[in-house]
Parts: C-alpha cells; sequence; structure tokens
C-alpha cells in the first residue's frame, strides 16, 4: 500500500505527544500513527508492516493520509489528486530546477487554487508564468487556457491529466518540492 501524509505537525496540549492540523483542530496521534504519518510526510512511503494497515486506515479516516494500493506513476498521480498543494514561507537556498521554479510560481501567484491536474495541464501545453496569468484578476484568462472547454464532464480533465507526457515530469517536480519543504499537503 503506497501513501502520502497530509497535514501539519503543530503543538498541542500535551508535550510529548504529536498533534497534526488538517483544516481544523489538532489531531492527538499515537506513537505507532505518528511514525507511520511522518514515514510518508515528505515523500510517498510504503506500508511496511501488514499489521500496520488498521493504523493506515485509522489515520485516512482522519484525513491524514492518501492511499491507494499501487505502486505505479499512476497512482502516485491519484494521490496527489486528493491533495491540496500549499507553499511554505521556507526559502530554501537549494538550486531549483525550471519547472521547479515554475511550480512555486503558479502555487503562489495564480489567481485560483491550482491542483497536480492544473499543473500538468500548463506544463504539457508549455505554458509558462507571466504577468497575464497570474494573480486574481487574471483567472478567467488563466482557467480558459487549463480548461479548453466551457462545459467539463466530471473527472473527464483529471483523467486525461493522468496520461500526459508531462504528469511525471511534474508528479517528479512536486514531490522534490515536497522532500526539500518548500511545498506540503493538505
Amino acid at each position: 500500500m503506497m501513501y502520502l501524509s497530509k497535514g501539519l505537525a503543530c503543538r498541542g496540549p500535551n508535550k510529548g505527544r504529536v498533534y497534526v492540523r488538517h483544516f481544523g483542530e489538532p489531531i492527538e496521534l499515537t506513537e505507532e500513527e505518528a511514525q507511520i504519518w511522518f514515514r510518508g510526510r515528505r515523500k510517498f512511503s510504503y506500508l511496511a508492516e501488514k499489521d500496520d494497515l488498521h493504523i493506515l486506515q485509522q489515520l485516512a479516516k482522519y484525513r491524514l493520509v492518501e492511499c491507494v494500493p499501487e505502486h505505479t506513476g499512476c497512482a502516485q498521480y491519484m494521490i496527489l489528486r486528493r491533495c491540496v498543494i500549499c507553499t511554505t514561507r521556507t526559502i530554501s537556498l537549494l538550486p531549483r530546477s525550471k519547472i521547479e521554479k515554475h511550480i512555486l510560481v503558479w502555487l503562489k501567484k495564480a489567481g485560483f487554487q491550482l491542483g497536480i491536474a492544473e499543473l500538468i495541464s500548463l506544463f504539457e501545453k508549455g505554458i509558462e508564468p507571466c504577468r497575464v496569468l497570474l494573480y486574481s484578476e487574471n483567472r478567467l484568462v488563466l482557467s480558459r487556457l487549463i480548461y479548453p472547454c466551457n462545459v467539463m464532464i466530471a473527472n473527464a480533465f483529471e483523467n486525461r491529466m493522468m496520461y500526459s507526457s508531462a504528469r511525471k515530469q511534474t508528479v517528479d517536480a512536486v514531490m522534490k518540492l515536497l522532500s526539500r519543504k518548500q511545498v506540503f499537503m493538505m
């Protein structure tokens, strides 16, 4: 079982305990839950023990992990599709690739929340961030470039992006940013 953790570790009332915030009140984790959650915090992780499956299911019930049974590139995309990618305030001195820089600009300055499917669409079409596409006053222009038709069939866009030629490089770049603490998942 492959999984990725969501949420932010935070302080709670009891010292020595791990708390994770995911769109609301902090959730207190047991020691076993915390170990599994931390393993998937910065990368895709795989369940080591079959006995840990019930712990992973409990974390999924709390909405602190997204998991799939497969270990493929499409499975990685499916996990990221269910996450909100958020930027951190941390400034990294590590060199970034061009695609990583573009992802950070899109996430920080687009006029609306972009998910993995939207990022893949932008890279598939070769669209680079520029002033006329950024910020809330240009969100309509950007959305028309991402979503080419007015009527979208449920999940058709996301399913098309799953098989895009830009999927692997975009997923890899987002995961590299996650490992470098430039983004986090909610």
